[in-house]
């Protein structure tokens, strides 16, 4: 899989015009700003980690406490902020254009979560609506709800890397053999 110059530069005009730095200490907004000096250089390094996987030192994330609310002096008042480095981030960018590009709605029609114009307002609207449907129908329903968020902490970058790194450019193939891959990515 090769990145190409608008994949990039696409990437890198999504990022927001923040000063946050990752633990590498560079702002995102100086990113930005010099990245038609960069460019060349930034295509390589990205199409590296492409061919052979991204750096452990840019997986490793800036943590800063933020306070939210009462006592100041108590740490359950606080909540953590990860600052990933702006590479990691442009790396990603491109990766997830590239996934959508070729494996296009690859979420399904109930997914809500981590996509644009979704929400819980917009997952419990769909539901109404199916509870409305059925009532209508005067049939009966049950309701099964899964939250799989936190699954995803089990999933091994490495194995995944190893597993889809080649199948990207093969369009819906990824798709439909997405699933034979799932056990073998949690081991």
């Amino acid at each position: 899989m090769q990145i190409t110059y608008n994949e990039l530069s696409k990437a890198v005009k999504s990022l927001s015009n923040k000063k946050s730095m990752g633990i590498d200490g560079v702002p995102q907004n100086l990113f930005k700003d010099s990245m038609i000096i960069l460019q060349p250089i930034m295509l390589d390094l990205i199409n590296n980690y492409c061919k052979n996987g991204m750096e452990k030192s840019l997986k490793i994330a800036r943590v800063t406490p933020l306070h939210k609310k009462d006592d100041k002096k108590d740490i359950k008042y606080y909540r953590p902020i990860s600052n990933l480095s702006v590479i990691s981030k442009v790396y990603e960018k491109c990766l997830l254009s590239r996934l959508q590009e070729e494996v296009p709605n690859i979420e399904g029609a109930n997914q809500h979560g981590f996509r644009s114009s979704h929400s819980t307002v917009t997952a419990l609207l769909s539901i109404q609506a199916k509870m409305a449907e059925i009532i209508d129908s005067h049939q009966y329903g049950i309701i099964y709800s899964v939250d799989l968020s936190a699954a995803f902490d089990l999933l091994k970058p490495d194995k995944f890397l190893d597993l889809f790194k080649d199948k990207l450019s093969e369009g819906p193939s990824l798709c439909l053999s997405r699933f034979s891959y799932t056990e073998e990515i949690y081991r």
